[in-house]
C-alpha cells in the first residue's frame, strides 16, 4: 500500500511542475468547496439552534400548564360541587 501512495505523490508532483496553472486552479477550488462546506454548516448550525431554543420554549409552556393542573387537582373542592343534582 506504501508503493502506490508513493507513486501517487511522485505522480501529484509531476503533475504539479508540468502544470503549475491548473494546480493553482485546483488549490483555488478546493478552496472555494471548504467555505462553502463552512457556511453551510453555519447555517445548519444556526438552524439547529433556533429548533431547540422553540422546543425548550414548548417543553416550558407544557411544565406551566401541567403545574396549573396539578394546582388545581390540589384544590380543596367539594365533591359534588353546591347546585349539583344527582339525577336517577
Amino acid at each position: 500500500m506504501g508503493k502506490a501512495i508513493e507513486k501517487l505523490k511522485a505522480k501529484s508532483k509531476a503533475d504539479r511542475i508540468n502544470d503549475p496553472h491548473g494546480w493553482a486552479d485546483e488549490i483555488e477550488r478546493r478552496a472555494d468547496q471548504r467555505s462553502i462546506v463552512g457556511s453551510v454548516a453555519f447555517l445548519i448550525s444556526l438552524i439547529l439552534a433556533a429548533n431547540i431554543w422553540l422546543l425548550w420554549k414548548e417543553r416550558d409552556a407544557v411544565r406551566d400548564r401541567v403545574d396549573q393542573l396539578e394546582q388545581a387537582s390540589r384544590a380543596e373542592v367539594s365533591l359534588p360541587p353546591e347546585g349539583y343534582r344527582l339525577v336517577e
